[in-house]
């Protein structure tokens, strides 16, 4: 039986095995000390039962060198741009060009229906970094939607040899006296502050003007498709603002000069409602496992996720969790790679009946394989 970690958004009902090699399940009880006078060693009693599984998911059939990494360019004028409804949401018209779909968030829309500007208490939401525009649920326009503002075309943000996007959580302990004595004195966690950044590590050249970027503070609209396939492509793409924070050069005699660079997301306060700061969007030719994005989807969304992790395959722990930790990882001569990090909420328990994951036939016991 070969050791897996599963994840399921549905407590449980259907799971996923997450494509990795490497995994370790944590658990530790608080020590709180309790030596009392008249005693001469020190005590200690158990507190409250934290737990994590930590686990990889590998971006198989691809090379690490092919991840796409782009910035926003010049803003540029769009005039009736034409928009088509989102084929989940009746309500919503995402860009038609998804070339055009980078908005320039100090522009505002204007959103029409058949040429005529819609009020904007008709408008719920308008989505700058993928070019989208949501209605309330009363209106409903009974021509052609476009919008007219700016769009940032694309272009390559080169150099890189290796970049880390990481994205964690700050777990917060919720646990009451009530949850505790419930669920046999585990602890509770949500989800806290979201914590994004990109680490690159890329050949320095003066001429990419970062130097310059540092001094200015200025704004990059930054997009990673860890599939290389980008939002055109119908692949997973990831997008949010940053601000350049460190810049650091080092290098040998006679060997390449690099460049360390940090950005930092950055939220913006203008112009008001511009959707997600940082949001990732995952297309049908995407090439990142259906589990992969159900962790990405937690972590973005905030939701609990069910864990099992199972050493041998066939029996194992299994517990409901917040995904504090979904680093993104890749370089020339990797895969691309996401860490992943469960924090337990609740109680962690024990399962004896091997999980069988969506779309896969149970696997043989071991003696029967073996007669077999």
């Amino acid at each position: 039986m070969a050791k897996s970690i599963y994840v399921s958004d549905d407590d449980g009902t259907t799971w996923g095995l997450l494509p990795g090699s490497t995994g370790a399940l944590n658990r530790g009880a608080g020590s709180i000390e309790d030596t009392v006078f008249g005693q001469q060693y020190q005590s200690h009693e158990s507190g409250l039962i934290t737990w994590t599984v930590n686990g990889q998911a590998i971006q198989k059939g691809q090379a690490g060198y092919k991840a796409m990494l782009r910035k926003a360019g010049t803003a540029t004028a769009m005039t009736a741009e034409a928009m088509t409804v989102d084929p989940g949401n009746a309500k919503k018209y995402n860009v038609t060009n998804k070339a055009h779909s980078y908005w320039d968030r100090l522009t505002p829309v204007t959103v029409k229906d058949g040429g005529t500007a819609i009020a904007a208490t008709n408008v719920k939401s308008v989505d700058y970094l993928f070019g989208s525009v949501t209605f309330i649920s009363s209106f409903n326009p009974v021509g052609a939607v476009t919008v007219d503002g700016k769009f940032m075309p694309t272009v390559d943000l080169c150099g890189a040899q290796s970049f880390s996007l990481k994205q964690t959580s700050t777990p917060l302990v919720t646990t009451d006296f009530c949850a505790a004595q419930t669920n046999g004195g585990y602890a509770v966690n949500e989800y806290g502050l979201k914590i994004v950044s990109l680490d690159l590590s890329a050949i320095y050249d003066i001429t990419y003007g970062f130097e310059t970027d540092l001094l200015n503070r200025t704004e990059f609209i930054i997009e990673i498709s860890p599939d290389g396939l980008g939002f055109a492509g119908g692949g997973s793409v990831a997008r949010g603002y940053f601000k350049l924070v460190t810049d650091n050069q080092s290098g040998n005699v006679g060997a390449l000069e690099i460049n360390a660079l940090t950005f930092e997301l950055n939220v913006p306060v203008e112009p008001g409602n511009i959707g997600q700061p940082f949001s990732w969007y995952h297309g049908p030719n995407t090439m990142l496992s259906p589990p992969t994005i159900k962790v990405l989807d937690a972590w973005e969304q905030s939701n609990h996720i069910m864990v099992a992790y199972s050493p041998y395959g066939n029996e194992g722990s299994q517990g409901d969790s917040i995904v504090s930790d979904a680093t993104m990882n890749s370089s020339m001569t990797t895969m691309c790679e996401f860490t992943c990090t469960f924090t337990g909420s609740g109680a962690l328990t024990a399962y004896t009946t091997p999980i069988v994951p969506s779309g896969l036939a149970a696997e043989p016991a071991e003696e029967e394989a073996k007669a077999a």
